[in-house]
């Protein structure tokens, strides 16, 4: 990635290496100078220096003596070309990747739990495939194909379906087969996103050798884990991945066809038809248990750099031929269907895709059975070993099985939204079921359709129920924040109105923390409220009025949606916005589902350690200045930099290490990693924090000692708002929350503090006793 246009730059002396959070920070901020100049890296993701460090004068003050400013900027990963604002469509798959990441921490390399857990999030994701391509088969086959083109009045209406109702198209058999490309389309389109965005994001370096990391057994297994060189770098396991999403996809498709061409005569038996899906059912049965299964998930020939034999030589024949067995498949299905089998056509919807809706809805209802017990069994060990370490968790521990919820949820919100907004294009919707009082000009849809749009309407009351729990939270909080304003500005308490505003603040931050139970309420109870509707009052007749709305509601949440996407691929404004939730999202590897977005660490990170060698190769030092989500690109690469670490400090601010990281993904960066990072860089850690942040936060909570210092290790908590208004103003201080702390007064003394140590390090008789607790690097504790 280095090339000769780029200057060349000195590394000596200690460079603070700056690194941004969220929404792609500019270059000129995070260098605080109005001319940066790229030094290394490409357009989406580069290294930025200021002008003095190689070309003419700048306004700018430059760094102070011995000291060299530099920034990394990430952004472009995932805020940067307009044709990723698409990605916004990806979001369920995202939620099932996230959730893979989610589970407590593992007791041993492998704990049969834990397994569990990830074998059913696997197969979760091949049904989350599952319920889009069947949308897709809906529309195309069923709704357009079928339904509107065989019936001259509607097939002559839309120019979609015109061409399907003249010539050897209109054979109802072909009008099947052509109506097949729309699922075959959607696959492929996303198949060539996942291929070509591995080849972008996700092959950027090849990596060193692994070091072990000292300590042994002591060091948690997290830290082991985001320790080796090629944890990220997840190309294989990725690759097989999309091998049998793709077979189980393509054989589902192929057994739609063939089913639709298997009734061609009364008795409702074709040889040739059933065999093709038989065999189709079997490749999908084989898939989900390939997926359920160790292999799949094991990421050996990752994890060592001993590749020979990565899985059964059976396993990767199957994983190598199955798509194209499944498209083999679906070719002979197609053909039987349009040029064989002799398909009359009859009114109503086509056989075979009611049965699929429902054995996919009881599939991840039991897979989600399965994995709420998995998760439950690991909390319960977990317990009896590391009670502090699972106090405070997100969704009480269950987060795998909430983001896996909440991801099924979104995405039979997108599929019923998209093929209840084709059926009003094409005619009325109507379930299957439907025997009276249907609408004129019907157009069939499975019964799960319409309880997907009531359960939405119901998860919209929810959300209402939800604001107002957090409204009456957020005055609970600011009351009791109240209390710790005025003990933090002991001189200006006698002013409640500045008070209370300043309280407000805190507490709108402080609601992050809590806000897991308002989001549990609406993802949980709309799973509750459409069960107990469909067991109880599926008959009543508010029923009706409760479907047209949640019809309305889906159909405008997907045109919604599509609507964001597309104004963000226009606006860079918007798309650094929704490349917010992409920088949260896409941090873990795609190891659950492969379609998510690509996960932008398996280059930021190798790209980070590679320069911080290149400048500690140099004889320099480094300070790694990381903000936000930064922070958590930063603690990882230091984990990947355990033996490399001497030359090296780490300075955090508004950082959601603790707040959202530790207490969402504890095996990899709970309390005991933290701890281990802590002493691994020998004490040269300080995070900075405020109060009023709603994502930054203490690494390691020792603000809640009594007894510790304002200026302990590695927490700092800096004052924000100011309380009184400056003289002459007109209004009191801005309260910075999670931004600005490159302008706080503190910033700049802490980085000195800890360039002062990187530089006294070397020189041990002048370095005043007690100035650092620094740690042998070699022998980090636990």
């Amino acid at each position: 990635m280095d090339t000769p246009d780029f200057p060349e730059v000195p590394f000596a002396g200690v460079t603070e290496l700056r690194i941004h959070g969220v929404s792609g920070t500019p270059t000129e901020s995070m260098l605080q100078n109005a001319h940066p100049v790229q030094v290394w890296g490409d357009r989406s993701a580069g290294f930025y220096r200021t002008a003095h460090d190689h070309g003419p004068p700048d306004p700018q003050p430059p760094a102070p003596p011995g000291r060299t400013l530099e920034a990394y900027s990430w952004g472009g990963l995932t805020a940067g070309k307009g044709e990723r604002a698409a990605w916004l469509l990806l979001l369920p798959f995202m939620l099932l990747n996230v959730a893979a990441w989610a589970h407590p921490s593992r007791r041993a390399s492998r704990y049969a739990p834990v397994g569990w857990m990830s074998g059913a999030l696997r197969v979760l994701g091949l049904t989350l495939t599952g319920v889009l391509v069947l949308a897709a088969a809906t529309i195309g086959m069923d709704m357009l194909a079928w339904q509107c083109a065989g019936t001259q009045a509607c097939g002559e209406a839309h120019f979609y379906t015109e061409f399907l109702t003249d010539g050897r198209l209109s054979d109802p058999g072909t009008r099947i087969a052509v109506g097949a490309l729309l699922p075959v389309l959607l696959l492929t389109l996303m198949r060539t996103l996942s291929k070509s965005t591995t080849e972008t994001y996700e092959h950027a370096y090849e990596l060193a050798p692994n070091a072990p990391v000292p300590g042994g057994d002591e060091v948690p297994l997290g830290v082991r884990d985001l320790a080796n060189h090629r944890f990220w770098n997840g190309g294989p396991p990725l690759s097989r991945l999309r091998a049998l999403h793709v077979t189980a996809a393509t054989a589902g498709v192929a057994a739609l066809v063939a089913h639709a061409a298997q009734w061609n005569d009364p008795s409702g038996y074709d040889a040739v038809a059933t065999v093709v899906v038989a065999v189709a059912l079997t490749l999908i049965a084989l898939v989900a248990g390939l997926l359920m299964s160790p292999l799949t998930g094991r990421r050996r020939e990752l994890l060592t750099d001993e590749r020979a034999r990565p899985a059964h030589p059976a396993y990767c024949t199957a994983v190598r031929y199955g798509p194209y067995a499944a498209a083999l498949l679906l070719a002979t299905a197609a053909f039987y269907s349009a040029f064989v089998s002799e398909r009359p056509h009859y009114e109503g919807r086509l056989p075979g895709f009611a049965p699929a809706a429902d054995w996919l809805l009881v599939t991840q209802a039991v897979l989600l059975v399965v994995l709420l017990l998995a998760n439950a069994v690991t909390l319960w060990h977990g317990r009896r070993y590391e009670r502090e370490a699972l106090r405070g968790l997100m969704f009480k521990g269950l987060g795998a099985w909430f983001l896996a919820v909440f991801g099924l949820v979104l995405g039979s919100a997108y599929a019923s939204g998209l093929a209840l907004r084709f059926a009003d294009l094409v005619g009325n919707p109507a379930p299957t079921a439907c025997r009276t009082d249907c609408p004129s000009s019907p157009i069939y849809l499975s019964e799960e359709y319409f309880w997907s749009a009531r359960g939405f309407a119901a998860a919209v009351a929810l959300a209402l129920v939800a604001a107002v729990w957090v409204v009456r939270l957020k005055k609970r909080l600011a009351k009791r924040a109240a209390a710790a304003v005025r003990e933090e500005y002991p001189e200006h308490a006698g002013d409640p109105g500045r008070v209370e505003a300043i309280a407000k603040a805190h507490a709108a931050a402080a609601l992050v923390d809590d806000a897991g139970g308002p989001a549990m309420l609406v993802v949980v109870g709309t799973c509750v409220a459409t069960a107990v509707m469909w067991r109880f009052f599926r008959d009543d007749e508010w029923i009706d009025p409760l479907t047209t709305a949640g019809t309305f509601l889906t159909g405008g949440f997907a045109l919604a949606l599509f609507g964001v996407a597309r104004s963000a691929y226009r606006n860079p404004r918007l798309r650094r916005t929704v490349g917010i939730l992409w920088d949260l999202g896409t941090f873990w590897p795609r190891s659950a589902h492969p379609f998510a977005p690509p996960c932008y660490c398996e280059r930021s990170i190798p790209e980070f350690t590679t320069r911080v060698r290149q400048i500690r190769d140099a004889g320099g030092d480094v300070v790694v200045s990381a903000h936000s989500q930064g922070t958590v690109i930063a603690a990882a690469a230091a984990m990947q930099l355990h033996a490399e670490l001497d030359g090296v400090a780490l300075l955090t601010y508004g950082s959601p290490l603790q707040r959202l990281y530790a207490r969402t993904f504890p095996h990899f960066f709970g309390t005991p990693s933290l701890r281990w990072l802590d002493g691994a860089l020998g004490g040269r850690w300080v995070n900075l924090y405020r109060r009023t942040d709603p994502i930054g936060a203490p690494v390691l909570r020792l603000d809640e000692q009594p007894s510790a210092s304002p200026d302990a290790r590695p927490d700092r908590r800096l004052r924000d708002p100011a309380f009184a208004t400056p003289r002459y103003a007109f209004h009191p201080p801005k309260t910075r929350a999670h931004s600005d702390y490159w302008d706080d007064a503190a910033f700049a003394s802490t980085v000195d503090e800890l360039a002062g140590e990187l530089t006294a390090r070397n020189d041990p008789p002048a370095r005043p006793q007690g100035t650092t607790r620094r740690r042998s690097a070699a022998k980090p504790p636990v």
